[in-house]
């Protein structure tokens, strides 16, 4: 949804998208999605236009948000095609982005803990980056912030 959400709002002092798709369409026949998929939209050749409009890649051009971008190297279920596509239109749109592929890591990130702190380390610098609050993770905030 970060994916989506960039596109078609400028709201964000900044996003973070991990196991990200980019193109519905190609979505399709990868991993153990093409139910959600077929169920949802039918199959591509029967409702292209459903698969087009719901994808990220249809806002493109209203991509503004500095973006930060993860995945695995080895998930099947998001492939690291999408992460690399959305980057390469983020950088091509002239927008603040960094793309992070995670070596020999699925799709649920679970397979080294010093991969998870990595990943943690990196998002909340990112987000700081853009104006986020510096103070601690889990520290206490007012209802403003």
């Amino acid at each position: 949804m970060s994916n989506w959400a960039v596109g078609h709002s400028a709201r964000f002092a900044a996003a973070a998208s991990e196991h990200g798709m980019r193109d519905y369409t190609s979505m399709f026949g990868h991993g153990d999605t093409d139910r959600h998929w077929q169920d949802g939209w039918g199959m591509p050749w029967q409702n292209l236009e459903g698969y087009r409009r719901s994808s990220p890649l249809s806002a493109a051009d209203g991509l503004t948000t500095p973006l930060l971008i993860t995945a695995g190297e080895q998930d099947w279920r998001c492939p690291v095609a999408h992460a690399e596509a959305l980057y390469a239109t983020a950088i091509r749109r002239g927008v603040a982005a960094e793309l992070l592929v995670y070596p020999a890591e699925h799709h649920a990130w679970q397979s080294r803990p010093s991969r998870v702190r990595d990943r943690m380390a990196r998002i909340t610098a990112w987000f700081h980056r853009f104006g986020g609050p510096a103070d601690d993770i889990g520290a206490p905030r007012s209802p403003a912030e």
